[in-house]
């Protein structure tokens, strides 16, 4: 399991965007209406997003496997999970080809499970 992206709250996803790759070197990537994207490194991406504010978003690359057993140790925990950030429909979700799924941390911070890379330029 490795980090795969973060989304880091933005004020303004430009300005943001830009001290990530004017001042630490990061390369630009794809901007969204309330996003834009910085590519850390071929591994790890940054989501400069407007939306989010309240809370952290992590999401985590994951083989089938590790998917499979943190479904189980969700259900033994009585944790729901969800389709989509912050639902809890006890239903996979699908990204890029492969399952995905989302779940909240005690803090509400959003963490998400992708099997597939998010896509990089």
């Amino acid at each position: 399991m490795r980090l795969d992206h973060t989304i880091v709250p933005a004020k303004n996803k430009d300005e943001t965007a830009r001290f990530f790759t004017d001042i630490l070197g990061f390369q630009p990537g794809e901007e969204l209406p309330d996003a834009r994207f910085v590519y850390v490194n071929d591994t790890l991406t940054l989501r400069c997003d407007e939306k989010y504010s309240d809370h952290v978003h992590l999401a985590f690359y994951v083989t089938d496997d590790e998917l499979a057993q943190v479904i189980e140790r969700a259900k033994a925990a009585g944790m729901p999970y969800g389709s989509r950030a912050r639902t809890d429909d006890n239903q996979l979700g699908q990204y890029g080809g492969g399952p995905r799924l989302y779940f909240s941390d005690p803090s509400g911070n959003s963490i998400e499970l992708v099997t597939v890379p998010t896509l990089r330029h």
